[in-house]
């Protein structure tokens, strides 16, 4: 028993021969872990900083709920978590696997809009193309994602790609399902 108070006393010590007091160590190593939990969100999320600004990666957890909010109201009662678990696949999934390429062509017609404006371009092209599933997913290349329900789609996502290029997807609700029924972008 004497032994056992002897090296655990031992063992505490070390903390009193550096000077540093029991709880301010406490203090500096649950610092040190917050700092490395937000380097690794950080890298795992990388920001793109863009004229003096940086947006949060769109698949960020606080991006991501933020975004969900926006989906659910906009899709109204019409397969809400359908068009949300679409749209968070597209993009933040980075698998290539069947089973998401069959989630994925489910909500595909055969041809769909492709729009894109270059730099200079008066008039954008646009074109109906065979979507190829793989393409359409961003694999956490967003940031500064926006959802909204204007134009042509039920709702329509766009979002910087990189600090030059800005691309989009439309989603069209059919009665059952939700459609990816358009996609584009734009550069500078």
């Amino acid at each position: 028993m004497k032994r056992a108070l002897i090296s655990t006393a031992t063992k505490c010590h070390w903390i009193t021969w550096l000077g540093i007091p029991e709880k301010i160590l406490l203090v500096i190593l649950l610092v040190a872990s917050v700092c490395a939990s937000a380097t690794e969100l950080n890298n795992q999320y990388p920001r793109l900083h863009m004229d003096e600004t940086d947006y949060e990666n769109a698949c960020h957890p606080s991006e991501l709920e933020r975004l969900r909010l926006e989906v659910l109201e906009l899709a109204a009662g019409r397969a809400p978590e359908d068009v949300w678990q679409l749209i968070s696949t597209l993009l933040c999934t980075s698998l290539n696997n069947a089973k998401i390429e069959r989630m994925l062509k489910a909500h595909l017609p055969k041809k769909i809009r492709f729009d894109f404006y270059g730099t200079g371009d008066s008039a954008k092209t646009v074109k109906l193309i065979t979507p190829n599933v793989l393409d359409l997913m961003v694999k956490r290349k967003a940031w500064n994602a926006r959802i909204d329900g204007y134009g042509r789609a039920d709702m329509h996502l766009s979002y910087w790609s990189d600090e030059a290029c800005m691309g989009g997807l439309d989603f069209q609700f059919n009665g059952q399902s939700w459609l990816i029924v358009g996609t584009g972008g734009a550069c500078d």
